[in-house]
C-alpha cells in the first residue's frame, strides 16, 4: 500500500502540518469505517454508538490484548511491569530486557520486539530519537508486515487462554506499520509523564539537549493520540502514579475491568522518580503548553480521540528541532560506519603486515622443509624395498588372521544360536514353571479344601459315633425292658394257664354237681322257694 500523499509532503522540512496530523489522515485513509466515523453525516449517529461500543468494551477489558504507548522514559515499564501484575503475559522472563543501571527494576519489554523495531528504524535512516515518517513507514509495510504478523502471533500462542500486552515507546513512531496486524480488539494505555520530566531523564541517560527532549516528547505524545481513533484508551499519569500509587493502581484495575492484588498497591518505589518537573530549567513552548494542560484534563478512560480537539501542531522549532535530530541520527549513523570501516582498514594492513613476515618465514620454512623431504624420500627408497617383504609376509599374516577371525565368526554364530535357543528353553521351562507353580497352587488349595472337609466328615463321624453310643444305650436298655416284660407275660401266661386250669376244674366240678341227683332233687324243692327270675337265670 503506498501513501496517498507526495513525499515532499511527508518530510519534516516541508510539512505545513505537523507530522502526527499527517499520520492522522493517512490512518483515516487506509480504513473505511475509520474514515466514516469522522464523517458529519453520521456525526449525530456517533454518541449512541460510541455508548454502545463503551459498554462493549467495560464488558470485555480484562481479556483484550493491551498496546503500551508512551514517550521514553515516562514510565512505560512501570505501566507493563503492572500490567503483568494484573494478568497480562508480556512473555517468558528470559525473552524480556534484563534491568539496567537506568531501569534497575527492568524494562518488561520483549527483546525481539525491539530488535524488530529497531531493524525498522534503520531500513529508513530514522532512529527512537530521530523518528521517521509516514509515508516511509507505509512503503515498508509490505516488507516488514509479515515479521510483525508472526511476532504478534508468537505472542498470542505463548499467552495461551491469557491476554497479552505489548510495550515499546518506538510504537509511538512505528504505529502505521503495527496497527493493521494487531487483533481488532486490542486496546491501548496511553501513559503520559510532564515534558520537563522526560527532557531532565533524556539528557541525563543520552546527554540529549533538553529542547530536543522536549521536541521528541510532544512529537511522540502526538504520535500516540493518533495512534487511539476508535480503539478506545485507558490514561495514566505517571506523576500519580508515583504519588498515589495504591489510588492509581486501583483506577487502572477498574478501567481495566479487573482486580489489583492487594500486594502490588505498594509495589511502586517512589525514590526512582529521581528527574522531577523542576530538574527542566528549558521553558516549554506555547504548544507543549498547551498539549500537557489539554493532556491533563483527559479522563483516564477514552473510547476515541478526535484529533480537532487536540491543541494545535507543533511549533516550527519543534519541528526543526526533531527534524535536526534525525540528520544528526543519520550523520552519527554515517560517522560509526566509517568508523569502523577505519578500524577495518588498519586491522587489515595490520594484519597484512603480520601476513608478509609469516609468508616470509613460512617460505624459508618451505625451503628448510624441501631439503628435508628429499632426505626422507631417500630413505623411504632405501626402506621401499625392506618393507615390500615385510608387507607381503604380513599379508600372508593378515590372510590366516582373516581365516581365523571368519572360524571364530563362525564359532561365534553357532554360539549366538545355542544362546538364542537356550534362551527359548529357559523362556519356555520359565513358563512350565510358572505354571507348575499355578497348579501346585491349585493343589493346594484344594488340600486345603479336602482337609476341611476331612474334618468336617471327622467331625460328623463323632457325632455320629456319639449318637450311635447312645442309640447303644437305649437298645440295650430297651432290651432289657423287653426281657422284663417277657418275663412277665411268660409269668402271667403261666398264672392264667393255672387260673384256666382252675376254672376248668371248677366247671367240671359244677357240672358234676348239677349232674347229681342231689342237685336235681334240691332244685326240685327249692323251686317254689325262688322267684321267676332266679329261674331264669338258673336255665
Amino acid at each position: 500500500m503506498r501513501c496517498g500523499l507526495t513525499r515532499a509532503s511527508c518530510h519534516l522540512k516541508d510539512r505545513s502540518t505537523p507530522c502526527w496530523r499527517t499520520t492522522g489522515a493517512v490512518s483515516q485513509r487506509r480504513s473505511d469505517d475509520r474514515v466514516m466515523s469522522h464523517s458529519r453525516e453520521e456525526r449525530s449517529e456517533a454518541p449512541v454508538r460510541h455508548i454502545v461500543e463503551s459498554m462493549a468494551r467495560e464488558e470485555s477489558t480484562s481479556t483484550r490484548p493491551l498496546i503500551v504507548l508512551g514517550m521514553h522514559r515516562s514510565g512505560t515499564s512501570l505501566m507493563a511491569r503492572l500490567l503483568s501484575d494484573l494478568g497480562w503475559y508480556l512473555g517468558r522472563p528470559e525473552e524480556l530486557l534484563g534491568p539496567r543501571e537506568d531501569n534497575p527494576d527492568g524494562f518488561f519489554e520483549r527483546t525481539d520486539v525491539q530488535v524488530l523495531n529497531d531493524r525498522i528504524l534503520s531500513q529508513v535512516g530514522a532512529s527512537w530519537d530521530g523518528p521517521p515518517d509516514v509515508c516511509e513507514l507505509l512503503d515498508l509495510e509490505a516488507e516488514v508486515g509479515e515479521q510483525v504478523a508472526a511476532l504478534l502471533a508468537t505472542l498470542s500462542k505463548d499467552a495461551a487462554a491469557a491476554p497479552f500486552a505489548v510495550k515499546d515507546p518506538r510504537l509511538c513512531v512505528l504505529w502505521p506499520v503495527w496497527e493493521r496486524h494487531l487483533p481488532p480488539d486490542a486496546k491501548l494505555v496511553l501513559i503520559f509523564r510532564h515534558p520537563a520530566e522526560v527532557a531532565a531523564s533524556l539528557h541525563k541517560r543520552d546527554s540529549l539537549p533538553l529542547v530536543t527532549g522536549l521536541a521528541l516528547w510532544e512529537e511522540y505524545v502526538r504520535r500516540s493520540l493518533v495512534a487511539v481513533g476508535d480503539r478506545g484508551a485507558v490514561v495514566v499519569r505517571y506523576r500519580a502514579l508515583i504519588d498515589q500509587p495504591a489510588d492509581a493502581i486501583q483506577s487502572l484495575a477498574e478501567a481495566l475491568g479487573t482486580t489489583v492484588p492487594r500486594d502490588r498497591l505498594q509495589a511502586i518505589r517512589p525514590e526512582l522518580y529521581r528527574n522531577r518537573e523542576g530538574a527542566c530549567e528549558v521553558p516549554l513552548s506555547a504548544s507543549q503548553s498547551a498539549l500537557w494542560d489539554w493532556i491533563e484534563r483527559l479522563p483516564g478512560s477514552v473510547d476515541r480521540i478526535d484529533l480537532d480537539d487536540v491543541p494545535g501542531g507543533a511549533s516550527e522549532r519543534s519541528i526543526e528541532l526533531v527534524r535536526s535530530r534525525r540528520k544528526s541520527a543519520a550523520l552519527q549513523s554515517q560517522v560509526d560506519v566509517l568508523r569502523q570501516a577505519l578500524e577495518e582498514s588498519a586491522s587489515a594492513l595490520k594484519q597484512g603486515s603480520e601476513v608478509r613476515s609469516a609468508l616470509e618465514l613460512a617460505l624459508q620454512e618451505a625451503r628448510d622443509l624441501n631439503e628435508e623431504i628429499l632426505r626422507s624420500e631417500q630413505k623411504l627408497r632405501e626402506s621401499r624395498d625392506a618393507n615390500a617383504e615385510a608387507l607381503r609376509a604380513a599379508t600372508i599374516e593378515l590372510a590366516v588372521f582373516r581365516d581365523h577371525v571368519r572360524h571364530h565368526e563362525s564359532v561365534r554364530a553357532r554360539q549366538d544360536a545355542e544362546i538364542v535357543r537356550s534362551s527359548a528353553l529357559l523362556t519356555r521351562l520359565a513358563e512350565e514353571r510358572r505354571l507348575m507353580d499355578e497348579h501346585v497352587e491349585q493343589l493346594r488349595v484344594r488340600r486345603l479344601e479336602q482337609t476341611r472337609r476331612i474334618e468336617a466328615m471327622a467331625q460328623e463321624s463323632h457325632e455320629a459315633q456319639v449318637l450311635l453310643e447312645r442309640l447303644r444305650g437305649d437298645l440295650a436298655a430297651a432290651h432289657a425292658r423287653e426281657l422284663v416284660r417277657r418275663h412277665e407275660r411268660e409269668h402271667l401266661v403261666r398264672a392264667l394257664s393255672v387260673v384256666e386250669g382252675q376254672r376248668r376244674a371248677e366247671e367240671a366240678a359244677g357240672r358234676a354237681v348239677r349232674a347229681s341227683r342231689a342237685w336235681r332233687w334240691g332244685r326240685k324243692l327249692a323251686g317254689p322257694l325262688r322267684g321267676p327270675s332266679t329261674r331264669e337265670e338258673e336255665a
